[in-house]
């Protein structure tokens, strides 16, 4: 398979004065499908209806609900006991950064070293988390 056969791209997103880089498949960063899948029913085309799954659930984003749905669902994927160690310390580095808190990296390596998911959840700061939840 050559780059021409896939449908990833590229982006360069500025948030809060910081650049950041990412690459994924481009239906991820359609701001609102509900729109796009409309235009392509008003132009004819037979279209399924989205997945529950589809972009972990957000259909649209915008300037309303941005910073609501991502820290949502960098909770959701914090609390997943089956996700891997990994992917909840950086839902925790997420939610640091979207929320505009200092990120407390000496905090983040003891979360980077737990050797358990017990440990994981003894070290996640649950309670500034859940304020911060509270406050958007």
């Amino acid at each position: 398979m050559n780059s021409s056969d896939t449908n990833e791209v590229v982006i360069a997103i500025r948030y809060r004065g910081k650049i950041r880089w990412f690459r994924s498949d481009r239906d991820l960063w359609v701001l609102d499908v509900n729109k796009w899948r409309n235009e392509f029913i008003d132009h004819g085309y037979d279209v399924p209806e989205f997945k529950v799954s589809f972009r972990f659930g957000i259909h649209c984003i915008n300037h309303h609900n941005a910073d609501k749905q991502v820290m949502e669902q960098l909770n959701s994927i914090l609390n997943d006991s089956n996700e891997d160690l990994f992917v909840r310390v950086e839902a925790v580095r997420g939610m640091f950064r979207i929320s505009g808190l200092r990120v407390d990296e000496d905090k983040m390596r003891l979360l980077e070293r737990a050797s358990s998911y017990t440990e994981l959840e003894i070290l996640i700061p649950t309670k500034l988390i859940n304020d911060t939840l509270e406050a958007l």
